[in-house]
């Protein structure tokens, strides 16, 4: 049987951003951006001040949070594609 772990209803992925940020852990996310994108590095900045609120990795890419799927083998609970 496979097991998926998500996220639960009313929680969000920065939380777990901030804390691969703080730790200097490494993010894998999938994220929507016209289609699931995978991307890969470490988090650098996140932009709480932004509407919508959004993060930079390393390799310089900017993901808003709200297009984050799935960070570490966490999904977001109404990801249904995997």
């Amino acid at each position: 049987m496979d097991q998926r772990f998500t996220l639960n209803k009313n929680e969000s992925f920065l939380k777990m951003i901030i804390q691969c940020q703080q730790e200097q852990q490494p993010a894998s996310i999938l994220y929507d951006d016209k289609g699931i994108t995978r991307a890969q590095g470490y988090v650098t900045d996140v932009f709480m001040d932004r509407n919508p609120i959004a993060f930079r990795l390393d390799n310089e890419l900017e993901i808003e949070l709200h297009t984050v799927v799935a960070l570490n083998g966490v999904f977001a609970d109404n990801y249904t594609e995997c």
